[in-house]
């Protein structure tokens, strides 16, 4: 009876431990107040592992990994839209309370989202290098309906051959940070 025990708890923590929703994948680890952690666009979750070494004190850290990066399958677009309704059923589904989301760039616009939605569980938001609308910045007075998944930038994209997308993506990852011991990181990262 008591190793039937054993096995079902185990069961119960290993399903917990690994959730998968279609357009995100969920790692957990730890016990206390749940930290959530939201990583950069092209980043894997891995990314937070040094920061969660660093921070003192009890947490159930939540990493999460989006759809189409680090072997997860990709969803149909829209992409974002998808990510935080999965995000905040993950929280509803386990019942999250008392919640700090710490999101960087992208996952920070998600976190600002999350709590927006949610702000009754979101207690605290730790936000890395978010900024309010990314469009904006980078394509000033673009129109939100003017981009559309299916269009020539994207298409040629999609079409560039390997190197080319290779030589592209040190490029961005160049322009991602100054530490130059971290761009080939960052560009494996893009090329995953």
């Amino acid at each position: 009876m008591k190793r039937i025990a054993i096995v079902l708890i185990l069961s119960v923590l290993a399903v917990s431990l690994k959730a998968q929703y279609n357009a995100v994948r969920i790692e957990t680890q730890g016990i206390g107040n749940p930290i959530i952690l939201l990583p950069g666009f092209t980043c894997p979750s891995t990314v937070w592992d040094s920061t969660i070494v660093n921070i003192k004190g009890n947490y159930r850290y939540i990493k999460v990994t989006y759809a189409g990066f680090d072997g997860v399958p990709a969803v149909e677009m829209p992409w974002y839209p998808k990510l935080t309704a999965d995000i905040a059923k993950y929280i509803t589904d386990n019942r999250l309370t008392n919640v700090t989301i710490i999101g960087h760039s992208m996952g920070g616009n998600l976190a600002i989202d999350l709590a927006a939605s949610l702000g009754d569980r979101i207690t605290k938001l730790v936000l890395v290098d978010a900024i309010p609308c990314m469009r904006e910045l980078m394509m000033p007075g673009v129109p939100a309906n003017a981009l559309q998944y299916d269009s020539p930038y994207n298409n040629q994209m999609l079409q560039m051959p390997a190197e080319g997308f290779k030589q592209m993506a040190g490029g961005m990852a160049s322009n991602m940070t100054s530490r130059t011991d971290k761009v080939g990181l960052l560009t494996d990262w893009i090329l995953a």
